[in-house]
């Protein structure tokens, strides 16, 4: 594949839609517009700026294998803090990372480099632990004696299965992933609820179902006790819980409209008529 045009055509696309005014470019605003930097993984899956819903140049981001703290991350963190004023740093994790999957030992085989494993993995900094590793990072970050005192370093974690973002006051309450999973199910039966309370649409999409439903089926739902969000929740065992966030809005049929045959009248002109002209 020509990545190269592949890159290329998606700038002239990008062009095009700034010319459109669909797309506009951060120029003369302060940069960035929040006093918030967040440390992420590399991972393709994770889309900083969609997952908060953040514009273009509202935040500072900075992406390597696993969020992990380096050097290089303490020199970003260092320039963004000291001289754009970053009081927020946010170190968002994510589960299923591949730093918790790498095996050192095989990837050995593929490098051209005569050192040991202790070596390997001091470099790579491989881990098993989702959240005890983010925990750690952030522990790290903010007992740096370069970072100024009034900075907050916090942790985040992002769930690739259902697009929820669990905030820092709920990681710091576990160790592991093992502890944090047996309580899942009740975080997000909470969001979900959340979500259910400030979303209108679900609410709407339950009451159109209502509606719709024919005798039988208000028959048998006169007979049995609703299933609300609060019974979907407990009967699904994490980490799968879904269905809430994958609500299957209800299929509306649009009737057939009837367009009339229209007919134009053109009338002929005589060739007579137009050289009289």
């Amino acid at each position: 594949m020509d990545f190269d045009n592949m890159l290329m055509e998606g700038n002239l696309r990008y062009k095009q839609k700034l010319m459109n005014g669909t797309e506009k470019l951060i120029t003369s605003e302060k940069i960035p517009k929040y006093p918030l930097l967040i440390l992420t993984c590399m991972d393709p899956r994770i889309d900083v700026h969609r997952i908060f819903q953040l514009n273009q140049g509202d935040a500072f981001v900075l992406r390597n294998a696993g969020n992990t703290h380096t050097p290089d991350v303490l020199r970003s963190v260092l320039v963004a803090t000291l001289e754009h004023g970053i009081k927020y740093v946010v170190i968002l994790g994510h589960f299923d990372c591949g730093m918790s999957k790498l095996r050192v030992d095989l990837l050995r085989k593929k490098i051209k480099w005569n050192v040991s494993i202790k070596d390997l993995v001091d470099f790579f900094r491989p881990f098993k632990d989702e959240i005890q590793h983010l925990n750690e990072q952030v522990k790290i970050l903010s007992s740096l004696p370069q970072l100024p005192e009034d900075v907050q370093v916090i942790a985040m974690i992002y769930d690739i299965k259902t697009g929820f973002v669990f905030e820092n006051k709920i990681i710091e309450n576990y160790d592991s992933n093992t502890a944090f999973w047996k309580d899942y199910s009740s975080f997000l039966k909470e969001k979900g609820e959340f979500l259910y309370q400030q979303n209108p649409v679900f609410q709407q999409t339950q009451s159109f179902q209502n509606n719709t439903s024919n005798s039988e089926e208000i028959k048998a739902e006169n007979n049995t006790k609703p299933q609300n969000l609060e019974n979907l929740t407990e009967t699904i065992e994490p980490p799968m819980l879904e269905s809430i966030i994958n609500m299957k809005l209800p299929q509306i049929r649009i009737p057939p409209v009837h367009i009339p045959e229209i007919k134009i009248f053109i009338p002929k002109i005589q060739k007579n008529r137009i050289n009289n002209a």
